[in-house]
């Protein structure tokens, strides 16, 4: 069985600027640059929180210690999200692109929502207390059919809670 390692991460930061470069070789980050290092800093900090915010919903202890086995997903969570930021926001100042930030978004939208769902679990991270699924359900959900007119030509739908015709 393989040893879990510790991921070093910042105080209010699940992922490393370090997680960043990687997940972007293509960009340069310094103080000059679109974005800068700091404003990439505070991307990591917005994602820690939201990160957090979610956590507690779902009844889990945080800050998550960067001890735990399970800090691997959250230094994912928070590093797909702060590199597709970063690679776009250079995107938007004119720079070549590379792609990169609509594949990570794609992962990260995926992962996000399986995340917030709970049914991700963060391994050797404290439940405060009981979290059940429908804590975290949308109660209006939106429904689409498709129905046909008698002549089989197809009728627009209404989008909103309860698809109506």
């Amino acid at each position: 069985m393989a040893t879990p390692t510790t991921v070093s991460i910042g105080v209010h930061s699940y992922c490393t600027m370090e997680d960043i470069r990687l997940l972007n070789p293509h960009r340069n980050y310094s103080t000059g640059s679109k974005p800068t290092e700091i404003q990439i800093n505070r991307m990591m900090i917005q994602q820690f929180e939201r990160i957090n915010g979610v956590l507690d919903v779902l009844g889990y202890q945080t800050p998550v210690p960067s001890n735990v086995t399970g800090i691997h997903v959250l230094a994912r969570l928070s590093s797909t999200y702060v590199a597709a930021m970063a690679d776009g926001a250079q995107l938007s100042v004119g720079n070549q692109p590379a792609n990169n930030s609509e594949s990570l978004m794609r992962q990260y939208t995926i992962e996000w929502a399986d995340f917030t769902r709970g049914k991700v679990s963060i391994k050797g991270v404290t439940r405060k207390g009981v979290y059940t699924p429908k804590m975290n359900e949308n109660k209006a959900e939106s429904h689409f059919q498709s129905k046909s007119d008698s002549d089989s030509s197809e009728r627009d739908p209404i989008f909103n809670e309860d698809t109506k015709w």
